[in-house]
């Protein structure tokens, strides 16, 4: 058969039908004529046996009394009466006891053997003789037959008899013929219908495949194809021509769509250059205020603070220089600086403006410039900043954990030039080597999911590229799915004509021994590099146990660390955990400690003396900094860098650590913001396998658990948690379930999953503020001014415009949570809830026209659950009525259902829009 199909593989259409009709016909008679001889040969045996038995019985009778009187004479006279039948070949008479009697054909006297016996000894006849009832037996050319013969019931002897089979073999011989006649006819008349039916099928699709041939190699999208039935074959015809009209109408427009963009690109430069002035006008104002800022009295914070404004202002307005003179980029007449600059106040700027987008995805973000690599230069700093600022920006963007590293080296230098390789290298999430191929092209991105999923237009490497080729250089990228990616780049500049002299190094830095303690292996490296270039003893530890076994091995050699620089989060032990314990310890309190943490560190300033800190700085140091910080906390003994806490922030759950494993943005800032407010640390999970995977990093107090989210919901996450905490048979971490849902029974779903207790969203500052302190023994008292009872009685501002729309009492749960000096926080959740839900009600469409009930569920509880935070009840109320659609798989009246959810919400985006504006205003 796999032969059969392979010699069609390559013939036309018109023979495979007529082939598969003929060969189909050919089988099926093939098995009706092996039916019909079998069936023959069946009935022609079970004649053959019944008239051999009728015969044998007749001749048994005869003979009876010939065998009482043993008279061989008439029994042979009897037997030789078969001579009529011609299929008989032989027959015997034997007496009961066995002896033979007579036979046919006569046989000659002999001796007689034993009909009980067979010749090879056997005793297969005498177990046929045995019996009373008639035997038969075929074989390859005879039927044998033996039954008893009677006299007035008494068995007294046998008769065998033997027939040939020349009968059946003659008329299955003729049947075959008959049956070969059939089968030729048949197949002759199936073939001649199969290539007259097969016309029906071959044409339309042979004139479909020889229009297509005609359009491709004409190039004329106006050619149709002949349409014949109604079958789907006239539906494949019609497909067809609906295409060809659908690509000729794209082309049209195509062709439309390129004269305008060549008419577009004609006004362009008129418009860029109308915009320019439309946008740096009022950057202009915000550098010119930023400047004059700067010159009233500042504390040292304040100052650090409009420095970095003002810096970001002017990168801010360098970037739109470079996208408003694209079209120069695009020319060729873009036009580089030449202007001395120093090369490490460059990378550190770019990593001091971009360290705030790192701190806050909780990455890593660090820069090295190698030994023996100048730092005066002549060329363009701003070109070479919006270099690095693209690459180490992108390099943030796509990475989700780990660690973004900046590295700067020469490659050669000459008497008045040097060429420098830059190096940005991530752990995100990688490209594909075909990726990598088009990355640098105009307008383009590792693919289009991660276009929508990351944002960006695909723009920023391709000026870099450029800019880079003009600065006489070349930009590549090493990457591997899942695995990060590494940046590169090579320039070449002019050393500057007057080389800025270094400074001689401190001398009480000199031989001061110093304890390096970070997670980081990449930062311990950097913070040793810059250590030994000041001459300082260093040593280095990985976590807050080995720093403490350094610290206590050191005094006991007699020769103590006298400085020790922390990190601040570090897993297991954080750094204001081993700050408190060196301190704590009589042996090792005079150590100067230095803090270094990657998160803003508004509010530690109090902590951080608590703690016995002498210098608190915020990653990635700069160099100069770090150096002033050591060589002014060695002549002082402190420093005032620690950053200064905000007055009138509740302290109630200070030292708690909360890990909030929320997915929908709305509930993440709410919860954060309670939580921030009542003074506790609070971390982040969008889900419950990144809930696992901090829970193994860092150490927690409690759990706050979202039971329905992506990828691995809070049930599983839980049981996951309670399973490895039984096979290390450690302490049990308290989960708090937190769910939109509550409904008779969702809390003893949640406690069998192995959460503690539940909390049903939205939730008070107070509820929660209760949760934990039944949990955590914490004193957790809701600050002033945003009691229950409060925010309960509390009513809408005047002219919201919510109506009916909006819980009042919901918004003023949200304005409890402002801190002063703080962006105003129900407008940031407001913007956030109308940025996330519109992606929701895709979900929705999409998940209810593939009738995929699971992803209908989950996609209306996310949106329920936002609207309920925001107080939009009755939006909330039809979301669960969709929820509960997908959640029985009962999808029929989605549809009508998610219709009024979307009208439902655009009056509740209005209704917001206002609360928000007045609250601008």
């Amino acid at each position: 058969m796999k032969g059969s199909i392979f010699l069609l593989q390559n013939k036309s259409i018109r023979a495979k039908l007529t082939a598969m009709m003929t060969l189909t016909s050919l089988v099926v008679l093939l098995l009706a004529a092996v039916a019909f001889m079998a069936i023959d040969l069946v009935k022609m045996r079970t004649g053959m046996t019944r008239d051999l038995t009728v015969l044998a019985n007749v001749i048994g009778r005869n003979s009876s009394a010939a065998l009482a009187f043993n008279d061989e004479v008439t029994a042979r006279e009897i037997l030789g009466a078969l001579r009529a039948e011609s299929h008989i070949t032989a027959a015997s008479i034997y007496t009961v006891q066995g002896r033979h009697l007579a036979s046919y054909p006569e046989q000659d006297d002999g001796p007689r053997q034993d009909p009980m016996v067979d010749g090879d000894g056997s005793q297969d006849h005498g177990q046929r003789f045995a019996g009373t009832g008639t035997v038969y037996e075929f074989h390859t050319d005879r039927l044998e037959l033996y039954t008893p013969i009677s006299l007035d019931g008494e068995i007294i002897g046998h008769l065998s008899m033997t027939s040939n089979l020349d009968q059946i073999h003659e008329q299955l011989l003729a049947d075959s013929g008959v049956v070969g006649i059939i089968l030729v006819i048949s197949i002759l008349i199936a073939w001649v219908l199969a290539a007259v039916l097969q016309a029906s099928i071959s044409a339309p699709v042979l004139s479909l495949a020889r229009t297509m041939t005609e359009v491709k190699s004409r190039k004329d999208y106006s050619l149709r194809a002949e349409w014949t039935s109604n079958d789907e074959l006239g539906m494949l015809t019609a497909g067809f021509n609906d295409m060809l009209n659908q690509v000729r109408m794209r082309d049209l427009e195509l062709k439309e769509a390129r004269d305008r963009a060549e008419q577009a690109s004609m006004a362009k430069s008129q418009f860029l250059a109308n915009m320019s002035h439309e946008i740096r006008t009022p950057m202009n104002g915000v550098l010119g205020m930023t400047e004059l800022l700067l010159a009233t009295d500042l504390t040292a914070q304040q100052a650090k603070f409009c420095n970095i404004v003002h810096r970001s202002g002017k990168a801010l307005l360098h970037v739109i220089n470079d996208i408003l003179d694209f079209s120069k980029v695009e020319a060729g007449k873009l036009e580089l600086e030449s202007i001395d600059f120093n090369l490490r106040e460059t990378v550190e700027e770019v990593m001091e403006l971009l360290a705030d987008s790192a701190h806050r995805k909780g990455l890593e973000l660090l820069f090295s410039i190698e030994a023996g690599t100048p730092t005066d230069f002549q060329g363009d700093p701003n070109r070479l900043r919006q270099v690095l600022t693209n690459l180490v920006g992108n390099a943030l963007k796509f990475t989700e954990h780990g660690e973004v590293f900046v590295r700067v080296r020469m490659r050669e230098q000459q008497e008045n030039s040097a060429t420098l390789d830059f190096e940005v290298r991530d752990t995100g999430i990688g490209m594909t080597r075909e990726a990598c191929t088009r990355i640098f092209e105009s307008f383009t991105q590792a693919d289009g999911s991660t276009t929508r999923h990351y944002g960006g237009t695909g723009l920023g490497l391709a000026i870099s590229r450029r800019l880079v080729e003009m600065m006489g250089g070349d930009i590549g990228v090493k990457s591997e799915l899942n695995r990060g990616s590494v940046f590169y780049f090579h320039i070449c500049l002019r050393k500057s004509a007057t080389q800025a002299a270094t400074g001689p190094v401190h001398a009480g830095l000199r031989e001061l021994r110093l304890l390096i303690v970070d997670d980081n292996e990449t930062n311990r490296s950097i913070l040793e590099y810059q250590a030994g270039s000041w001459g300082m003893r260093h040593a280095s530890a990985s976590g807050g146990k080995e720093a403490l076994a350094l610290l206590r091995k050191a005094y006991d050699q007699g020769d103590p660390f006298d400085l020790a620089i922390l990190d601040m989060h570090m897993p297991g032990m954080d750094g204001m955990t081993l700050a408190r314990a060196i301190k704590g310890d009589r042996l090792l309190a005079d150590t100067v400690l230095i803090m270094l943490t990657s998160v803003g560190g508004v509010g530690e300033s109090a902590r951080a003396r608590e703690c016995g800190l002498s210098g608190y700085l915020q990653k990635p140091v700069r160099q100069s900094d770090l150096y002033n910080m050591l060589v002014k906390v060695l002549e002082h003994g402190s420093t005032d860098d620690v950053v200064t806490p905000v007055e009138g922030t509740p302290g109630d759950l200070s030292g708690l650590r909360v890990l909030l494993a929320e997915d929908n943005p709305v509930n993440q800032e709410v919860a954060r913001s309670m939580l921030e407010l009542l003074g506790a640390d609070c971390r982040v999970a969008a889900n419950g396998r990144e809930a696992l995977s901090m829970l193994e990093q860092d150490d927690f107090d409690i759990v706050l658990m979202d039971c329905q989210m992506p990828e691995m919901d809070g049930f599983e996450a839980t049981a996951e948690l309670r399973r490895r905490e039984h096979e290390r048979q450690g302490s049990r971490m308290p989960v708090i379930a937190v769910t939109a849902n509550a409904m008779e029974g969702d809390r003893e779903q949640c406690l069998q999953a192995g959460m503690d207790d539940y909390i049903g969203k939205p939730f008070s500052q107070r509820q929660l503020a209760d949760m934990l302190q039944q949990w955590c023994g914490a004193a957790c008292a809701v600050p002033e001014g945003a009691t229950t009872s409060q925010v309960t009685a509390a009513a809408a501002p005047a002219g919201d415009g919510s109506g009916d729309l909006l819980d009042a009492a919901a918004l003023q749960n949200i304005r409890a949570l402002q801190q002063p000096g703080n962006p105003d926080i129900l407008a940031r959740i407001i913007g956030l809830y109308m940025d996330d839900s519109p992606a929701l009600l895709n979900v929705l469409h999409d998940a209810i026209k593939r009738s995929d009930a699971g992803e209908v569920r989950q996609a209306a509880h996310r949106l329920k659950s936002g609207s309920a935070n925001l107080g939009a009840t009755q939006l909330a109320a039809r979301c669960k009525e969709l929820e509960e659609m997908g959640r029985y798989d009962r999808l029929q009246q989605a549809p009508a259902m998610l219709a009024r959810v979307e009208a439902e919400f655009r009056k509740v985006c209005a209704a917001l829009e206002q609360v928000r504006t007045r609250g601008a205003a």
